[in-house]
């Protein structure tokens, strides 16, 4: 760290004020003004500027100034092609000097791969209807460049194979084919990251567009068939390469139709079968059940159950949650294992018993119609409702008792029922009912009535009623009410059909 990058540092930690580094934020624009032709200082100067911009401080002073040195030869440092990403924001005004830089990038893609991602990233932000096909040019170009280059240059084709799905809106039918067609040749390369990123692209093209893709088939099932048998290198959970195997499966899964590669996954099926010892190998064996179930469903039987039973044979809880999931691809199975499914959904392990019960629960329950008069049915009843709760009250002479308004609002509740008797004049007489729902505890609320017991009481009371009393169905009611119990309630409502004080 040079002398001055350094004071500049411990000048930005001291600052306080916002004069104060507005003030510094001057001195640099001072700086980049008398040495523009200093190349030392000025890279000292665009590190700071990243300081700068990492702590918010506005930089867009300079943005055409570090967009011009990083087209320039022999500047491009990482300070400067750091800058270039933070400021590349779509802006026409810098369109044409951007596209000369990242023209000069892309012409030897190879020869500095961090110009070349640099421009590759900028490029991502000026593609529209007038850019597309001299990008696209440009892309291409790297990909026909790529089975020339050593394996061990990746970086910057995953970065080109990022930016081809952002052409797709503006391609025509034949042009999304032929983007299509070259990306597969890559397929032929022997660069695992290469191939994963190819795969990936090739699955975005199968899953938004309407492309004929099945040539492709001819180089994926010899590629998953040599992933499988290659040596153990790049291994995890003892299996090699298993990203990129799922996303090939993925990819076939996709595909309307495929005529050939049933012994393949037949291989993969009994293979994986008896290696179920952590999630990786499931989710081969599950991604490759569902490519059989789509694309060979009269071969799926044997499959499925040669891989059920040795999923059930086993005691591991994870396994049998597997079985269930493989069981999930088909109604059939659901149909045909019920009786395994109900002995999991009894077992002892909570997860797969609700699994199990997702599985059990739309067999068992059947599907209810609502008619669609239904909301006027329900307002006319809530108007009969209010009509005979306001002539029963109208029955009883007043004035009445606290305990019976809220009684009677308590099983009534009814918003023009609380109009209707919100002027009732009432007793004095101390409260013992509480209100159990909204409308009764507006009621109280208007009338300044106290709820009588807390909810220590209310829980030592419903504890003392359901000890005392013989078993019955308690009433649901809020932690501020007194739980009556059932027979208690028919009591209270045939003592105020005959006395109501």
């Amino acid at each position: 760290m040079s002398v001055n990058y350094r004071n500049f540092v411990l000048a930005l930690q001291d600052c306080v004020t916002e004069t104060e580094n507005v003030l510094l934020c001057q001195k640099i624009d001072q700086l980049f003004d008398e040495n523009q032709n200093n190349t030392f200082v000025l890279t000292e100067l665009l590190q700071e500027l990243i300081i700068m911009n990492t702590l918010s401080y506005s930089v867009e002073s300079h943005k055409f100034f570090i967009i011009a040195q990083a087209s320039k030869t022999g500047f491009m440092r990482i300070s400067t092609t750091t800058l270039l990403n933070i400021f590349s924001t779509y802006d026409e005004s810098y369109l044409l000097l951007h596209t000369n830089t990242i023209q000069k990038s892309l012409t030897n893609p190879f020869s500095n791969s961090l110009s070349t991602l640099c421009a590759l990233r900028t490029l991502k932000l000026y593609i529209n209807q007038s850019t597309y096909p001299t990008y696209l040019n440009w892309c291409l170009g790297i990909l026909n460049k790529a089975p020339q280059r050593p394996s061990n240059e990746s970086s910057v084709l995953r970065q080109t194979l990022g930016t081809l799905p952002l052409f797709l809106p503006y391609l025509t039918p034949q042009q999304q084919t032929h983007l299509c067609h070259e990306t597969i040749k890559l397929l032929q390369l022997k660069n695992s990251v290469i191939l994963e990123a190819v795969v990936a692209v090739l699955t975005h093209f199968a899953n938004t567009t309407t492309i004929d893709m099945l040539d492709c088939i001819e180089l994926l099932l010899p590629l998953l068939s040599k992933l499988l048998r290659c040596k153990p290198i790049g291994q995890i959970q003892n299996v090699s390469y298993p990203f990129l195997i799922s996303n090939i499966l993925r990819l076939l899964y996709n595909f309307p139709s495929l005529n050939k590669g049933y012994e393949l996954m037949k291989e993969i099926v009994e293979r994986f079968a008896h290696q179920l010892t952590n999630g990786i190998t499931f989710t081969l064996l599950f991604d490759c059940l569902k490519c059989i179930q789509k694309h060979f469903p009269l071969n799926m039987p044997q499959l499925e159950v040669f891989a059920l039973d040795t999923l059930l044979a086993s005691d591991n809880s994870l396994f049998h949650r597997a079985y269930l999931k493989i069981i999930s691809l088909s109604s059939q199975y659901i149909e045909h294992e019920q009786p395994q499914i109900l002995k999991l959904y009894f077992g002892n392990d909570p997860l797969t018993s609700l699994e199990a019960f997702k599985l059990l629960f739309p067999q068992s329950m059947p599907i209810v119609q609502l008619p669609q008069n239904l909301s006027v049915l329900n307002d006319y009843t809530k108007s009969k409702f209010s009509e005979a709760s306001i002539h029963f009250i109208d029955r009883f002479q007043q004035p009445l008792n606290p305990d019976s308004i809220i009684s009677i609002l308590n099983c009534f509740p009814s918003k023009a029922l609380l109009n209707h008797v919100v002027d009732f004049p009432l007793k004095e007489s101390s409260p013992l009912i509480s209100p159990s729902n909204s409308i009764s505890q507006k009621y109280c609320t208007i009338h300044n009535i106290k709820i009588p017991f807390s909810s220590e009481q209310t829980t030592l009371l419903l504890l003392t009623l359901k000890s005392e009393s013989k078993p019955s169905f308690p009433l649901s009611l809020p932690l501020n009410t007194i739980s009556l119990e059932m027979k208690q309630r028919l009591h209270e409502y045939k003592a105020l059909q005959t006395d109501p004080s």
